[in-house]
């Protein structure tokens, strides 16, 4: 995530500055956290947000936070720093509290996945519903190895009696030092099956929904493994996110390093937190409005509209019905009406042009 952009193979570019991977996910996800709803319903609740951040291991960056304190989550936001290429390896123990895995340049995916359970679940109220965004710009090569661990915190091998990537019970029972010791850095296949059966166990054992966002993958050796494993870890779209189609569509989202972020995270506050209506009144009201042109803006965080890049998805709905009264009297009416939709390049055009102008007037 400190790699340049767009020189994301050059290790001497290390960076957490603009034009870094960290900085433009710090940007992404201060206008998600500028989006959240305060106040819901008149509930006087808020949307909140937290932060894991993954290497080697799980580090809380900062637990759910409510929206209306904006400054508090844009301070904590700011601070996130990415872990840094080549220290300390994990192979010395026991460790120094103050120790980080900072160096340790791999990708525990799972590790993340246990975290932000964590999270939720400790700052879970009753009845609201649990987001899990993954954020991840390659495939996972770290792990944990639990033989690794015992209850003195010491490297001891199989002394836990458990092999492989840990249970959440055996996790949440671990010291930040036993993750440091149990960090293992395995071959991809079973890196990305491990994390696969972290996600699989949280989907099943809880009423998270998980999304995640595949970040500048056509940039990485391992395109392929990344993409197919961040995609199994998303969640189907269930419930709110339902789909029509009986295998259902899973909740992963491609952003390409030359797509800015936060239009990603655009699509999926809406997603989460709901439509943006275009128009709504009586039929003749709505085609009124739709008749004049109405143009789309692939990020609404922002006050410029922004074009749709590659990748993106969007849905648009129409639906209608008879007030109950009516009854019978509309039995033989009919109408008909067409939806147009207008696509122009965005290079080399400002998008001022609306060709639905003179047939609006």
């Amino acid at each position: 995530m400190t790699y340049d952009l767009e020189n994301p193979g050059d290790r001497s570019l290390d960076s957490q500055d603009e034009g870094s991977r960290i900085f433009e996910a710090r940007e992404a996800i201060k206008q998600l956290a500028a989006n959240l709803r305060t106040d819901i319903d008149g509930t006087g609740e808020d949307d909140r947000l937290g932060l894991v951040k993954f290497g080697g291991i799980d580090e809380l960056e900062f637990p759910l936070t409510d929206a209306s304190d904006l400054t508090t989550l844009n301070n904590d936001i700011d601070a996130i720093e990415s872990y840094t290429f080549g220290q300390d390896d994990g192979s010395s123990a026991p460790f120094d509290p103050d120790d980080t895995p900072f160096g340790i340049s791999g990708t525990n995916i799972g590790a993340g996945l246990y975290g932000g359970r964590q999270m939720l679940e400790d700052g879970q109220v009753n009845g609201r519903r649990q987001i899990m965004i993954v954020l991840g710009d390659g495939a996972p090569t770290w792990s944990y190895e639990s033989e690794n661990v015992d209850d003195n915190d010491e490297a001891d091998a199989d002394s836990s009696g458990e092999s492989g990537f840990p249970s959440y019970s055996t996790w949440q029972d671990w010291s930040r030092n036993d993750k440091l010791i149990a960090m293992s850095d395995v071959n991809n296949t079973t890196a990305a099956a491990d994390t696969v059966a972290v996600a699989d166990e949280i989907k099943d054992d809880t009423d998270i929904t998980i999304v995640s966002i595949g970040f500048g993958l056509e940039q990485v050796s391992q395109t392929g493994l990344a993409r197919t494993t961040l995609l199994s870890i998303a969640s189907e779209g269930v419930g709110e996110f339902e789909s029509d189609d009986e295998t259902g569509v899973k909740l992963y989202y491609e952003a390409p390093a030359s797509v800015d972020l936060s239009i990603i995270f655009s699509q999926i506050a809406q997603v989460v937190l709901g439509e943006q209506v275009i128009a709504e009144g009586t039929l003749r009201e709505v085609l009124e409005v739709l008749a004049e042109g109405v143009p789309l803006d692939a990020n609404e965080f922002t006050d410029e509209r922004d074009c749709y890049p590659p990748f993106l998805t969007r849905c648009l709905g129409f639906e209608w019905w008879l007030p109950t009264d009516v009854k019978n009297e509309v039995q033989s009416d009919s109408v008909e009406f067409d939806i147009s939709f207008y696509a122009e390049q965005c290079r080399h055009n400002d998008g001022s042009n609306n060709p639905f102008a003179e047939a609006g007037n």
